[in-house]
C-alpha cells in the first residue's frame, strides 16, 4: 500500500523505497520485493493514465517535431526506457509515464516494463535491508 501511494503521488518524492528496505529486514526479501513491486507498478499507472487522458486537451500532436520524436523514441525504445528509468529511484519516472501515455505507448508493455524495472530495484533494496539485520 505504501509503494502504491508513493508511486501514485506524481512529482512528490515519497520515500516508499524505505519500506522495502525495512520490510526486507523483517520479512523474506523476495516476498517483500514482489509485493512492493506490484504496488508500485499499479501506482505508476496514474502518471501513464494522466498522460493518456490529457493528450487531446494539450493538443500535443500540433507540436509535430517534438511529438514525432517522442513517438518514434517510445515506439522503438520505449520498453527499455521504461525498464531503465523504473529501476533507478528518481522522481523523473513520473514524467516518463506521462510521456508514455501521451505517445499512446501500449499500457500492457508499460506495465510489464515497469514491473521488471521495479522488481530489479526492489530485490536489491529488500536484500540490502536483509543484509543489515
Amino acid at each position: 500500500l505504501g509503494n502504491f501511494i508513493g508511486s501514485a503521488s506524481m512529482f512528490l518524492p515519497a520515500p516508499s523505497f524505505l519500506s522495502v528496505v525495512i520490510g526486507g529486514n523483517i520479512y523474506p526479501p523476495l516476498l517483500v520485493a514482489l509485493i512492493a513491486t506490484i504496488g508500485s507498478t499499479l501506482g505508476e499507472t496514474v502518471g501513464f493514465l494522466f498522460g493518456l487522458s490529457t493528450k487531446k486537451i494539450t493538443n500535443f500532436k500540433k507540436h509535430k517535431i517534438l511529438y514525432n520524436l517522442l513517438d518514434f523514441t517510445f515506439q522503438k525504445y520505449g520498453f527499455w526506457i521504461v525498464v531503465i528509468f523504473s529501476t533507478i529511484p528518481n522522481p523523473i519516472f513520473d514524467g516518463v509515464g506521462i510521456l508514455a501515455g501521451l505517445t499512446s505507448f501500449p499500457i500492457n508493455k508499460f506495465l510489464i516494463a515497469t514491473f521488471i524495472g521495479r522488481l530489479i530495484r526492489n530485490i536489491g533494496l529488500a536484500y540490502l535491508g536483509n543484509y543489515w539485520s
